[in-house]
């Protein structure tokens, strides 16, 4: 095999990899085609812990 196509299969290879991270694994996650993914903005716990240093804080002003 020549550098030229051993380059094309790699650039072919990569791609392939590409579609399939990022458009083919995350639509087999949703359960519905159309159905967006609705994440937290925060966690939980960081969410406790802002409430209550602003709280805190927001009373001394």
């Amino acid at each position: 095999m020549s550098d030229d196509m051993i380059n094309i299969i790699g650039i072919g290879f990569l791609s392939l990899l590409f579609w399939y991270i990022q458009i083919y694994r995350p639509k087999l996650k949703l359960k519905m085609q159309g159905e967006l993914q609705l994440k937290s903005a925060l966690i939980t716990d960081i969410r406790t812990r802002y409430r209550a240093i602003h709280t805190v804080f927001y009373k001394s002003f």
